[in-house]
C-alpha cells in the first residue's frame, strides 16, 4: 500500500484512490450519562470492486508539508469534500434524530479560509445547504500542526461558534501542543485517545496524564470523549476520569451506515451496574 511509501506523489496517490469507491464510514460515539448512541464521525474508506475497505486514514496523515497550497493538500481536501458531502447527505436524511456528527477538520484545510464576515468557510455554506441544525455539527481539530499564524484559526472557531457549532480537540494528551490547544480553543469537547497515549509512555505516567487531563477539562467546564477504548480495562479507566462520551470497538465498529435507536448501550449498562 502506498501508506508504506513515504515518497509516493500525488499521481501515485490519485491512482490508488482511483481504484476503488470512496466512501464515508460512521464510528458511533456513546453518551455515558444516556448510555446511549450520542453521535458519529465520519470515517474515510476506499471500497474496492471485491468489497474490500481501506481506511484513508494513512492518506491523510501522508505528504509532511505545511503548505496548505502544495498539491497533496489539494488532493487531500478534494477527497475530504467529496467524503464529506456524502456523509452531510446521509447524515440529513437517515440519522437517528437528535443524534451528532462528528466532522474531522485538519488545520491544513482549515488554514484556506480566508478571513472576512462574508466569507463563510465551506463547511458552513455545505451544511446550510443540507438543512443540517449546526447544533447538530461537531467541528473536531485534528492533531496535525498548525500551519501559518494561528490568529486565522481562533477567528475560524469563533466563527464556527457563532454559527451554534460545537468544537472538539482531537488526541489531546499525546503530544504537548495540544494541551496547548485546550487553552487556545477553549473546545466543548476533548478527545483523548487511550491506546495512543498508553503506547507512548509507561503505565505511571499513563495514570497520571488522565488524572491531570481530567483536571484540566473539569476546570476549564469541557467534556472528555475517551477514544480507542477497546477493552475493559480501558472502559473503567474512562469512567475512572470522568469521561462523558465513549468511543470505540468495545462498542461498535466504523460501518457505512448510521445505526438505527438501539435504546442503551449494554457495555456501558453492565460497566455502571
Amino acid at each position: 500500500m502506498l501508506s508504506d511509501m513515504p515518497d509516493a506523489d500525488v499521481s501515485q496517490w490519485r491512482a490508488w484512490l482511483a481504484q476503488g469507491e470512496l466512501r464515508p464510514y460512521f464510528q458511533a460515539i456513546h453518551s455515558v450519562q444516556n448510555q446511549g448512541v450520542f453521535g458519529f464521525e465520519v470515517l474515510g474508506r476506499r471500497i474496492d470492486p471485491d468489497g474490500y475497505v481501506h481506511s484513508l486514514g494513512q492518506f491523510f496523515e501522508s505528504g509532511g508539508t505545511a503548505d496548505p497550497y502544495s498539491p497533496i493538500q489539494d488532493l487531500k481536501r478534494e477527497v475530504d469534500l467529496t467524503l464529506r458531502s456524502q456523509a452531510l447527505e446521509r447524515f440529513q436524511r437517515e440519522a437517528p434524530d437528535g443524534s451528532c456528527l462528528f466532522i474531522n477538520m485538519p488545520p491544513s484545510l482549515m488554514a484556506r479560509w480566508t478571513p472576512g464576515e462574508d466569507n463563510d468557510p465551506v463547511s458552513i455554506r455545505m451544511i446550510r445547504a443540507a438543512g443540517i441544525d449546526p447544533r447538530r455539527i461537531v467541528i473536531e481539530i485534528t492533531e496535525e500542526a498548525f500551519p501559518g499564524q494561528l490568529e486565522p484559526f481562533l477567528q475560524l472557531v469563533a466563527r464556527y461558534r457563532r454559527e451554534g457549532y460545537r468544537i472538539a480537540l482531537d488526541d489531546v494528551g499525546a503530544e504537548s501542543s495540544n494541551l496547548d490547544r485546550m487553552g487556545l480553543f477553549h473546545p466543548d469537547i476533548v478527545k483523548v485517545d487511550l491506546a495512543l497515549i498508553k503506547r507512548s509512555v509507561d503505565s505511571r505516567n499513563f495514570r497520571e496524564i488522565l488524572f491531570g487531563l481530567a483536571r484540566l477539562a473539569e476546570s476549564m467546564g469541557c467534556e472528555l470523549l475517551f477514544e480507542g477504548v477497546e477493552t475493559d480495562e480501558e472502559l473503567f479507566n474512562a469512567f475512572d476520569k470522568g469521561a462523558s462520551y465513549l468511543q470505540g470497538f468495545r462498542f461498535s465498529w466504523p460501518v457505512p451506515h448510521f445505526e438505527p435507536e438501539k435504546g442503551e448501550t449494554p457495555a456501558i449498562v453492565q460497566a455502571l451496574d
